[in-house]
């Protein structure tokens, strides 16, 4: 097209192409905004990890698809420990800075197929596809020690030492559906604070279920 012998482009034919070009441009620029607030609706704004909206939904998903081909689906709720004491001595202004530092780290101890999401306040909680509880079990505690030697927010001058508090489920082991597993998870992190906090706990199987070994604090 347009090589040696063939004759020039018209004036008619460099504004259809200016106004295809235009067009192209509009449709590329329109798609990036739909993706910016598709990312904005199951995003949580202060920490950059999903939020609670988004993890029920995923949930959902995965539950449907651990039921189908038969493997085990694992969440992992936490909640830090006396973070109100943070807010009250240093201001919410450091309190949100970490709140953003703690989902970072969270992210830093995750496998790649991990989500991370900030469910609401102080409380955090993990998705782990195909985990059974041995290998949730082994994440939490990964996360729970990372807390123990964390120094958060160094870089502005601070040196907050934090711990936290984990509870975990699996499906199908502790729960029947998507909100049993979040009620699982949920029951297993506060029983983890009631046994003194900076601890991890699993939830309590099903009726028929085999009882696992009791877990550490």
């Amino acid at each position: 097209m347009n090589g040696p012998q063939d004759p020039l482009f018209t004036q008619d034919d460099l504004t259809t192409l200016t106004a295809i070009a235009d067009y192209a441009a509009i449709a590329i620029e329109n798609a990036k905004n739909f993706w910016r607030v598709q990312e904005l609706t199951i995003t949580d704004e202060h920490t950059g990890c999903y939020n609670a909206r988004h993890l029920r939904a995923q949930l959902e998903h995965e539950v449907k698809r651990s039921q189908r081909f038969h493997h085990p689906l694992s969440l992992v709720f936490l909640d830090l420990d006396r973070f109100k004491h943070v807010n009250d001595t240093h201001g919410h202004v450091v309190g949100s800075a970490l709140l953003k530092e703690v989902g970072e780290l969270l992210v830093s101890c995750s496998r790649q197929l991990d989500l991370v999401f900030r469910y609401g306040g102080d409380e955090f909680s993990l998705l782990l596809v195909e985990t059974a509880p041995d290998g949730a079990l082994t994440i939490a505690r990964r996360i729970r020690d990372s807390f123990r030697e964390q120094h958060f927010l160094q870089s502005q001058g601070l040196d907050i030492r934090l711990t936290a508090s984990l509870g975990v489920a699996t499906f199908p082991d502790h729960a029947h559906s998507a909100m049993d597993l979040i009620r699982a998870a949920d029951f297993a992190m506060y029983a983890a604070k009631a046994r003194g906090r900076d601890g991890v706990c699993l939830a309590e199987p099903l009726p028929g279920e085999p009882r696992a070994e009791p877990q550490e604090p």
